[in-house]
Parts: C-alpha cells; structure tokens; sequence
C-alpha cells in the first residue's frame, strides 16, 4: 500500500489545467460574443446606408423630372409626388418658386 505524504505535489496539475481551460474558454466566449455583435452591427449600418442612398435617389429623380418639366413645382401645381423602389417623394413647392430658373 502506498503511504502519500501530505505535503507532496502529487494532483496538483489537475486544478492548474482546469484553471488554464476555464480561461481559454472564457477568452474564447467573449471572441466569438464580440464577432458576433460586429457581424449584427455591420450588416444594420450597411441596410442602414443602402435606405439612406435610395431615398437620396429619390429626390434627385423627382428633381430631375422637376427641371425637365418647367411647369411643375410652381405654387399653383401643387406638391410633386413620385415613387421610386419603395421610397415616395414628396416636394413642395416653396412661396415664389416656379417663377424663374434660378430656383430650379
């Protein structure tokens, strides 16, 4: 039978190793935490970017049309409204607009 003396060493890896593993997958959680949240947060700006230039694109065709058109935009025509993609644009034709080529 073997006698082990209390002082000795022996087992004393086994915690060491559980530390070191404890760490290893806690580093490695928070990695693939924080890869996950800049994937969600990358594809939210870029859908983000995509409305903002779709509504920009909308403006400038219904400013477009304006120009192209020299009789709307005037007070008296009212409001011009026009759809592009999913994106309605509204202008409204300021006080004294129409009324010559500078405003246009």
């Amino acid at each position: 039978m073997m006698n082990f003396d209390r002082r000795s060493e022996t087992g004393a890896a086994l915690p060491l190793a559980l530390v070191v593993m404890l760490l290893a997958i806690t580093t490695v959680g928070a990695l693939l935490y924080f890869a996950q949240v800049s994937l969600r947060s990358g594809s939210a700006y870029r859908d983000r970017g995509q409305r903002v230039v779709e509504a920009e694109d909308g403006i400038d065709l219904t400013i477009a049309h304006m120009r192209n058109d020299r009789s709307r935009g005037r007070e008296t025509t009212g409001p011009v409204v026009m759809d592009y993609r999913a994106i309605r644009t509204t202008c409204v034709p300021a006080a004294g607009s129409g009324m010559g080529t500078a405003d246009r």
